[in-house]
């Protein structure tokens, strides 16, 4: 029997936003409200409508769940502290950082700031996908704050946290026992049609690296139109893909490269890693803890120590690299028991 009534508040379907609806929907009905907005006019339509949803929704609901913070949590809080319904926000990320150098991150833009403090504050319970998305020091560049998470830019936050990592399908994402191109390395991200987004994803630093590695393959998928970028010719970049296809190209490539300046709990590096690729990341928030012993860590945001780094996995065990990858996630991460966490926070949430 269902436990009643779960709105779900989020502007895009991700395949993590769709994961979660799985989860929730299989002890609430779901009300789904979501709306992609572009610009100032965008998020006040969105608000607008979403008044309404909630004047319809909002007094029959039992709980209410926005996927990150921000403007579009603002209403959901306030109607959840008039009506006594609790409300939970999941930050994931860019609702968690500020990275002034290339305009990144929701603590840079002053009134998206003040409403996602104010949810923060005011909300029912947080639950971050990560620890370092709470509070972490920052040092794989010194452009940037030395500290990130939402404690750091917003002060006198004392709403309950509880902790849920991200959670993945081992049956879906797995070693396919296919032939693996020799020193091939993969990285998808999406939205790598803006030079904001490739330093991010630090799809810049793969290039760089590639012209010093002739004798490697890099794949990139993620882009249509592509910047003016130099791209070696040992670098393939095709544009983003389905996500039913991904597990066939992550079992054709030895590693993945996760060298992002910012990230959450980052998706396509633990499916990369439960189909049996190597792990190369940045020494940034979840990423080092989340492949352990299995991958290497790029400490620097340097192209001349990647480099270094990638001949130096090359050189590995990858067939015991390979092994420890995909267990590591299918051990700690799986989809069971976010779903279990998840669900037995909504219930405590709603006996209060």
């Amino acid at each position: 029997m269902k436990r009643g009534k779960l709105l779900y508040f989020y502007f895009t379907r991700t395949s993590f936003v769709a994961k979660d609806e799985r989860i929730f929907s299989s002890a609430y009905h779901i009300q789904a409200f979501h709306r992609a907005t572009t610009g100032r006019y965008d998020i006040l339509s969105y608000l607008l409508l979403q008044f309404f949803f909630l004047l319809r929704h909002a007094w029959t609901a039992k709980v209410m769940v926005c996927q990150f913070a921000g403007h579009h949590s603002l209403l959901p809080v306030l109607f959840g502290k008039m009506l006594g319904k609790p409300v939970l926000l999941i930050p994931g990320g860019t609702d968690c950082v500020a990275f002034p150098s290339i305009s990144y991150g929701q603590f840079n833009k002053k009134w998206l700031a003040r409403t996602t403090c104010w949810s923060y504050r005011h909300a029912a319970h947080i639950a971050p996908v990560h620890e370092s998305l709470v509070l972490s020091k920052y040092t794989y560049t010194s452009d940037d704050y030395p500290e990130q998470g939402f404690r750091a830019f917003c002060k006198n936050v004392r709403t309950p946290v509880t902790v849920i990592y991200n959670g993945y399908e081992s049956d879906k994402f797995r070693d396919l026992d296919l032939e693996r191109k020799p020193n091939s390395f993969l990285s998808i991200a999406a939205g790598l049609d803006s030079e904001v987004r490739i330093k991010l994803k630090g799809i810049d630093l793969v290039l760089q690296a590639a012209a010093s590695l002739p004798e490697c393959s890099f794949t990139v998928i993620g882009s249509n139109r592509p910047p003016n970028l130099e791209v070696p010719p040992n670098v393939t970049i095709i544009p983003p893909m389905d996500n039913a296809k991904l597990p066939e190209v992550m079992n054709r490539h030895e590693f993945y490269l996760q060298l992002s300046l910012s990230e959450g709990f980052p998706n396509a590096l633990s499916e990369a890693m439960l189909c049996g690729c190597i792990p190369v990341v940045s020494d940034v928030a979840s990423m080092p803890g989340i492949i352990h012993d299995s991958g290497f860590v790029l400490k620097k945001r340097d192209p001349e120590l990647l480099a270094e780094l990638l001949r130096e996995a090359q050189r590995a065990d990858k067939n015991e690299l390979r092994m420890r990858a995909r267990k590591r996630i299918a051990e700690h991460y799986p989809l069971q028991k976010r779903e279990m966490q998840l669900l037995s926070l909504l219930e405590s949430l709603t006996k209060k």
